[in-house]
């Protein structure tokens, strides 16, 4: 090919840098999508550095990844792609296939230049120059990707711990450097669901839904059909988010209609499985949350009857100087009378304040964790010969014949304590008193809500690590673990019966 070809080719070839819809129709043998087209458009400008798109199933948003990882990697110069997600399956079974199906269907000019591998692709046989799977289960992996540019792609990002944003975001020192992060919004905390609520400076939001062509639905309600209004999938419509922001919401024709229309039927318009799979929103709560914020929320104020024969029971989550907040609460019966978090120093002072109150409420049960800090308050007051029960949430669980409970459901103690308190509230068996300032019942809504549950390998219910709640809140879930903690008074539970609980575990 004689030099002068070879310009012409170059600069055509540069001209697909400016022009992603080009590339993929003339070089991928694909044409993109309108939100696909958006997406890349967001992605080309330089104001946007970070592009955030919630999905619903089917879209096509693995194949864009795919796309992008091409496009960028030949038309960007010299990138380094690092593409993670919470499982490897995401990366090597999904997103790594399709790039493989787009290369073996690409021109020969533009397969020539790609080498293709199970977990890497090399661009232009220059290592470095290159795109990487790896899994977000430790930040390091995160971290050391800094080249001439950097693109982070982040699949099922809901999943990806917030410890690893500031990591990936990092990486972004290098001008024209960018973060695409995409998923199905499984969840309604984390930075992932924070940048839809409250996008920074240089991020764009997307949302893309099913477009329901049509389709009817019931809403729950037989009497009052309603049909879904067909969509037009080559504009945007702006929707509003609670806070505000307007997120950019395009519309799939990709989704099956009978896919959809069973969902929609079996689960109710309004429900978190349609909200998720097909409509591209948040759940009205996360499908794991121990009970959701509103659940919460409908506690406040409710009606119940104090009985003079009701127990009270008190509990103190114990923080030290320059750490979180101590919390401490009271409930009689049903009704939670009061919940309060403060900060001191000096916990023989905060122990002996509580020694003074205890004059006052006359707790019949009272509990504070004995793990750490909580050990002096626990001596301190037991020493004044008041009743404390200490309480260690990493001990085995216990039987309790009041709730049924059998200790071999459970991981430890805390699982089964917090479990007992996600009962409590979805049987309506918690009122929180009006008296309680909305700031806290606000607090401790998004708490419970940030407190995930799950199952172990052994099928025994757990509660995620208090760190793991600290990353998502960026706060300690002290509020929670007052109420978690009050659980212990009802099975009865004595400090000899915590004591052999420990000696169990250890």
């Amino acid at each position: 090919m004689a030099a002068t070809e070879l310009d012409a080719l170059a600069l055509g070839w540069m001209s697909y840098a400016a022009d992603p819809d080009s590339f993929c129709r003339e070089q991928l043998g694909q044409e993109n999508d309108p939100w696909q087209s958006r997406a890349f458009e967001h992605v080309l400008d330089p104001s946007c550095r970070s592009l955030y798109i919630g999905s619903c199933h089917g879209p096509g948003k693995t194949n864009f990844i795919a796309k992008l990882i091409i496009w960028a990697g030949t038309t960007w110069g010299r990138v380094r792609i690092p593409c993670t997600a919470p499982k490897e399956d995401t990366l090597l079974r999904k997103l790594w296939p399709e790039i493989h199906k787009l290369l073996i269907g690409a021109s020969p000019l533009l397969r020539s230049g790609v080498r293709w591998s199970a977990s890497r692709i090399i661009f232009f046989e220059t290592p470095g120059w290159e795109a990487i799977a790896e899994t977000s289960r430790e930040t390091e992996g995160a971290a050391g990707h800094h080249d001439d540019r950097v693109l982070v792609l982040v699949e099922e990002a809901t999943g990806v711990p917030d410890s690893f944003w500031a990591t990936y975001r990092g990486a972004l020192t290098t001008t024209g450097s960018k973060l695409v992060a995409i998923s199905n919004r499984t969840r309604k905390t984390g930075h992932f669901a924070r940048s839809f609520a409250a996008p920074a400076t240089a991020a764009r939001t997307m949302r893309v839904a099913y477009n329901p062509h049509g389709l009817e639905h019931l809403k729950g309600e037989v009497e009052s059909p309603r049909t879904l209004e067909t969509k037009d999938p080559t504009k945007a419509y702006m929707q509003r988010v609670k806070k505000g922001t307007i997120v950019e919401t395009w519309y799939s024709n990709r989704p099956d209609d009978l896919w959809a229309q069973d969902l929609i039927e079996e689960y109710g318009w309004d429900s978190d499985e349609v909200r998720i799979r097909v409509r591209g929103l948040e759940p009205k709560s996360d499908t794991k949350a121990l009970v959701s914020a509103d659940e919460v929320w409908a506690c406040y104020g409710a009606k119940v009857e104090v009985h003079t024969d009701d127990e009270k029971v008190g509990a103190w989550d114990v923080a030290g100087a320059g750490r979180d907040r101590s919390c401490f609460g009271y409930r009689t019966g049903q009704l939670l009378e009061h919940l309060a978090a403060f900060r001191e120093e000096n916990l023989a002072r905060a122990a002996a304040a509580l020694a003074e109150d205890f004059e006052f409420t006359q707790p019949d049960f009272f509990a504070i964790d004995n793990v750490g800090l909580g050990q002096g308050p626990v001596d301190i007051l037991t020493d004044m010969d008041l009743m404390v029960t200490p309480m260690n949430g990493g001990s085995s669980p216990m039987p309790d014949a009041t709730a049924g409970d059998r200790k071999e459901e459970f991981q430890n103690l805390r699982a089964q304590l917090y479990w007992r308190l996600r009962q409590r509230i979805k049987k309506g068996k918690l009122c929180i008193s009006p008296k309680i300032p909305e700031k806290i019942v606000k607090a401790l809504a998004e708490e419970l809500e940030a407190t995930l549950w799950g199952e172990t390998p052994l099928g025994k219910i757990k509660i995620v690590p208090k760190d793991k709640i600290k990353e998502t809140l960026r706060r300690s879930p002290d509020l929670a673990d007052v109420l978690m903690m009050m659980e212990m008074n009802d099975a009865g539970w004595t400090a000899d019966a915590m004591a052999e609980g420990e000696r169990e575990t250890a």
